[in-house]
């Protein structure tokens, strides 16, 4: 995206002043890149031109692109904070976002494989190749830990503790979260025969480099990430498939199998259970077993 001085700025605000993350960083670069071709597609000489009719126009427009409301709102939201840091700064007089409400979310069910679709998807990826090694050790690690994709994307060599079976992760709080032993072997074999071996020039900061890195040594991206997944969901048949259904898919089989929502809210990092009890709602018949089987007056 072509940026005027004040979007220049604004970045380096995001970057500096609100020291935020490049994956949360490239999320606004891609709502105000779709903010700015609809902006210059529709005439206007510039963002300060932009009214509060042109601004409904947008949201109207993506609503037409059957954007998802989750979609529109975030694209509300970064358009938003960019106008308030043009007036913050004194470029602009007046908001064109004020007022303006974003679509209410649907309540949905949440999405995740049964434990045999994981099993399938595991099953899929070979480690005969070094982009297998690594694929395995992704898609393993974040099945055993339940993390975020950016959680992921952050990791560094020095959060993940082989011999303990421990990583950290967490953007805002820490935690740290014990994988189990297909993801540890995983993990291992990507470290010893891919990530080392192939980089061992970079040993001497190898333990704050980024434990997934590309063949050009950069940490990998998102889309790179779900190329990974796009691939071997194809290759197993399975239609739906986002990086987060993987971490749902840990809540809900640790629940399924008996495990205290507290401990499950720990893991994910969760700072309010209620977000933790949603997946409950996923599980009404396994959780009416665990109680069957556990509770003394069942």
């Amino acid at each position: 995206m072509k940026k005027n001085k004040d979007m220049k700025n604004f970045f380096v605000y995001l970057e500096k002043d609100r020291s935020l993350s490049t994956s949360t960083i490239g999320a606004y670069h891609e709502d105000l890149q779709a903010f700015h071709i609809f902006v210059y597609g529709k005439g206007i000489k510039g963002y300060k031109r932009v009214k509060n009719t042109d601004i409904d126009d947008f949201v109207e427009n993506l609503k037409r692109q059957d954007y998802a409301p989750a979609t529109i709102r975030r694209r509300i939201s970064s358009v938003r904070a960019f106008y308030n840091y043009l007036v913050n700064t004194g470029a602009m007089r007046k908001n064109p976002t004020l007022g303006l409400k974003a679509p209410k979310l649907n309540k949905k069910t949440i999405d995740y494989f049964t434990v045999e679709e994981i099993d399938l998807l595991l099953a899929s990826v070979t480690d005969d190749t070094d982009s297998g090694i690594r694929d395995k050790a992704v898609l393993e690690l974040m099945y055993a830990a339940g993390l975020q994709l950016t959680e992921l994307l952050e990791l560094k060599m020095s959060d993940v503790d082989i011999r303990a079976g421990l990583i950290t992760a967490g953007l805002k709080k820490r935690r740290v979260i014990p994988i189990g032993s297909h993801a540890r072997k995983a993990v291992e074999k990507y470290i010893s025969d891919v990530r080392k071996l192939k980089f061992s020039k970079l040993s001497k900061k190898d333990a704050s480099s980024p434990l997934f890195v590309n063949y050009l040594n950069k940490k990998f991206s998102r889309q790179g990430i779900w190329k990974i997944f796009k691939d071997y969901a194809a290759k197993t048949g399975i239609i739906k498939f986002t990086p987060n259904m993987l971490r749902n898919s840990f809540a809900v089989h640790m629940l399924q199998n008996g495990a205290d929502i507290k401990t499950v809210q720990e893991l994910m990092g969760h700072e309010n259970i209620s977000i933790t009890k949603q997946y409950y709602i996923e599980i009404p018949s396994s959780t009416k077993l665990v109680y069957d089987k556990t509770h003394p007056r069942a």
